[in-house]
């Protein structure tokens, strides 16, 4: 009799279990995209969005590649181009070749690993003079989209041991609206095909209009950061262990406090508040409108809360361009005027503790 105890509650204890796992799975299935199951069940990582548009990028196995052990530092950028293309209806062609040589040599100077760009008219154009003016350093990453003028780009280092996942998120939508008029490609960089970290690309919907055209790019800008904070959620509750990092063109002042930048800050912090290094300058911008000339910190870096854990930030700073005398152009000298630079914007650098990433 107790024979056949035993044999009843193998039996049941059985389907209680398979009950208990289906149960389980479709839980995740309908609330958590999977991610429940994953706790008992491995699963390779993919990239949540299933319907982006994707370049993978591995460098030749013939590229001299820098020894993991040997990086300390894995430095990332973003910087506004202005209108970078071979053709412009306010600058003549010497002056579009000056433009371009400047913009190049700030990118030599900063040797980044990873740089985000905006405002890429002509994508052909900035591989031609990546390839003239930085020889085979660098592989620009673009994905096209059909109808957009304002491009985001990426360039990234070739001697990283490392290999590139760009996702498009152009289609991604908030509500029943496209979200991101400029897309909002993110670039999943991976060491031994496992994410090492996302980096977001962003351009956010431009201030400049009237009061009623403003109060309503301010919305547009507003519902951008709340799809940008979904993405950041899908993608670590998918991956929780890689660090998920945005940089861009705000188009807002940050020193402003800008209304719709408090639920971001909730969630991310600027790398300027997280770098080692005394931050002497967080001007970005300068430009000229209504005849005054206005500065301020529209571009940045930002690092998820959830992932300060798993980052060092040994330095953010400004570029600074320099004139034709080789003397820095200070954002903060009232003499300084936009027509001394090749862009209205100037590059952010982060510099992360490449050790501390890999072996978070």
């Amino acid at each position: 009799m107790k024979t056949q105890v035993k044999k009843y509650r193998d039996y049941t204890d059985k389907y209680e279990v398979k009950f208990y796992l289906v149960l389980i799975y479709s839980l995740g299935v309908l609330s958590f995209d999977n991610s429940c199951f994953s706790l008992f069940k491995y699963q390779e990582y993919k990239f949540p969005y299933t319907y982006s548009n994707i370049i993978k990028y591995r460098p030749k196995s013939s590229t001299r590649f820098r020894s993991v052990d040997q990086i300390s530092d894995f430095k990332i950028g973003t910087y506004n181009l202005e209108n970078f293309s071979a053709q412009s209806i306010t600058l003549n062609k010497s002056q579009i070749k000056r433009k371009t040589q400047r913009i190049m040599r700030a990118i030599s100077d900063s040797n980044l690993d990873v740089l985000a760009m905006q405002e890429v008219l002509d994508p052909q154009y900035l591989k031609k003079v990546v390839k003239g003016y930085l020889g085979d350093s660098y592989k620009v990453l673009f994905i096209e989209n059909p109808g957009v003028s304002d491009n985001i780009a990426f360039l990234v280092k070739k001697d990283l041991p490392l290999s590139y996942d760009l996702h498009s998120l152009k289609d991604y939508k908030f509500g029943d609206r496209v979200a991101f008029n400029k897309d909002f490609p993110v670039l999943e960089i991976k060491l031994n095909d496992k994410p090492l970290m996302f980096y977001g690309g962003l351009h956010l919907k431009s201030k400049f209009g009237g009061s009623v055209r403003n109060n309503f790019y301010g919305q547009v800008r507003e519902n951008q950061v709340k799809s940008i904070l979904n993405i950041k959620q899908k993608i670590q509750r998918n991956y929780s262990d890689a660090p998920f990092v945005i940089g861009g063109d705000f188009n807002s002042n940050f020193l402003d406090n800008p209304s719709e930048f408090n639920l971001l800050k909730k969630f991310m912090t600027d790398s300027f508040d997280l770098s080692a290094k005394k931050v002497s300058s967080r001007l970005t911008n300068i430009t000229n409108y209504k005849k005054k000339r206005i500065t301020g910190q529209l571009d940045g870096i930002l690092v998820s809360n959830s992932s300060l854990s798993k980052i060092s930030v040994k330095d953010t700073r400004v570029y600074q361009y320099t004139n034709d005398k080789g003397y820095l152009i200070k954002l903060e000298d009232p003499r300084s005027t936009r027509d001394m630079m090749p862009s209205d914007h100037s590059m952010v650098i982060t510099t992360f503790d490449f050790q501390a990433l890999i072996k978070r």
